[in-house]
């Protein structure tokens, strides 16, 4: 059985027994009936099964992006600057 932690999910504070557990596209995910004839999966870490993402925490969620992933934006638009610069000369 797990619990959904996180405030701002619609099943925020429900249970639901684990029919699968396992790493899909680079977060671990929890698969469970939703009701009796439909399969659900969610992130691990939306769940009791993790510890909650320390960006949740600190922000208490009121922070529309984490520091990596703006760190990831500032470098794709470095590279499109320098793709500009090399197509003008």
């Amino acid at each position: 059985m797990f619990t959904v932690t996180h405030p701002f999910h619609p099943l925020y504070g429900q249970q639901f027994e684990i029919l699968n557990y396992r790493h899909n596209w680079g977060d671990y995910c929890v698969i469970f009936y939703e009701t009796p004839h439909h399969v659900r999966s969610l992130i691990a870490v939306w769940t009791i099964l993790m510890s909650p993402d320390p960006n949740v925490l600190l922000t208490s969620g009121l922070a529309p992006f984490q520091v990596m992933d703006l760190l990831a934006l500032a470098q794709l638009v470095q590279r499109i600057e320098e793709r500009k610069e090399d197509a003008e000369c």
